[in-house]
């Protein structure tokens, strides 16, 4: 299931490998660019469960920044991440933040604080088009 090439499939194929073998990370190791790659392309709830995937194998497989040295690995993630975190659907990078993005936070180096920032910003702001709107007063 993991060699799906079906970017619509790839949401469910996380949600299956966490119910079968949650642990089993290593498994994710020849797939891990591949799956970075397709997160983008995925649907918008595939997506949430793939990052948690991804994030979940990164914190616990890849290596932590050693002063502003980044493994490539992890930059590919955080690139692959940054788009959906630029989803016309507030949803989506909301669910994102909540559950897992703040721990992409860990392997960013200091350097990348500015990232940090705006990342923060994209994900805790909300357009007034989705606010409901505000009953008007009766005299």
């Amino acid at each position: 299931m993991l060699k799906d090439q079906s970017p619509l499939a790839i949401g469910s194929v996380a949600v299956a490998f966490d119910a079968v073998c949650p642990t089993r990370l290593d498994l994710l190791h020849q797939q891990y660019r591949r799956l970075c790659r397709m997160l983008p392309d995925a649907d918008e709830w595939g997506q949430v469960d793939l990052m948690n995937l991804l994030l979940r194998y990164a914190r616990t497989m890849l290596p932590r920044p050693t002063g502003d040295e980044l493994d490539p690995d992890v930059m590919l993630l955080l690139s692959s991440v940054e788009p959906i975190l630029m989803s016309c659907n507030p949803a989506v990078s909301l669910i994102l933040f909540i559950n897992r993005i703040h721990s992409v936070f860990l392997f960013l180096p200091v350097s990348h604080g500015s990232s940090k920032g705006d990342l923060l910003c994209r994900t805790t702001s909300v357009s007034t088009e989705d606010r409901p709107a505000a009953p008007e007063a009766s005299a």
